[in-house]
């Protein structure tokens, strides 16, 4: 009987110990960036596909770490909505996760604020999906548009898309919908 307990003891510290040494060994998603990407279906009847590149046609994405990439701009003429979204594949989630820490993910926030000068943007809350996620947002009074940000990461994927629209069309429930749909696709 004592056997049995120290033998038992012995293999839950060894089984402890090497996962300690082997640290965290989470999959990594293997789909292409482009079956993972929103599409026009996603967004709904109105919207539709306005231009598309994959990775070589990406010259900001051609980095060692980056495995795939696809970027969509989707149009919607009766919401006067916009949409680009992209989404990126690195080697290995650590990877992933520098990158949501990184030039990419601020670029891409810094980028809508001088696209629409005049609107007031700020950090928000963002819509429960994947790993980790950041959101910036706001409004044009002027122009009665609403602009949201989204980027999330989920294992080593990472998805950000840009929402322009008519502040009725266009709202953070919206985002979380578009968001949890993109979710989704990342198998």
């Amino acid at each position: 009987m004592k056997y049995t307990r120290l033998i038992l003891s012995l293999t839950l510290v060894c089984l402890l110990l090497s996962t300690i040494a082997c640290g965290s060994s989470e999959p990594t998603i293997e789909t292409p960036a482009g079956e993972m990407n929103l599409t026009a279906a996603d967004l709904g009847p109105e919207w539709s596909l306005v231009g598309e590149q994959g990775l070589d046609e990406m010259q900001d994405m051609n980095q060692a770490h980056i495995q795939d990439a696809n970027m969509r701009m989707l149009g919607a003429d009766a919401i006067t909505g916009f949409v680009m979204s992209i989404v990126f594949s690195t080697k290995t989630v650590a990877s992933a996760e520098g990158e949501m820490k990184g030039s990419t993910v601020q670029g891409f926030a810094e980028s809508i604020q001088e696209q629409v000068p005049g609107a007031t943007i700020g950090t928000m809350e963002p819509p429960d999906v994947g790993d980790e996620a950041t959101m910036v947002g706001g409004s044009h009074p002027e122009l009665n548009l609403n602009i949201y940000m989204l980027a999330f990461r989920k294992a080593n994927v990472i998805a950000l898309f840009s929402l322009v629209g008519s502040a009725d069309s266009v709202t953070e429930e919206t985002v979380a919908d578009y968001a949890q749909k993109l979710e989704a696709k990342m198998k």
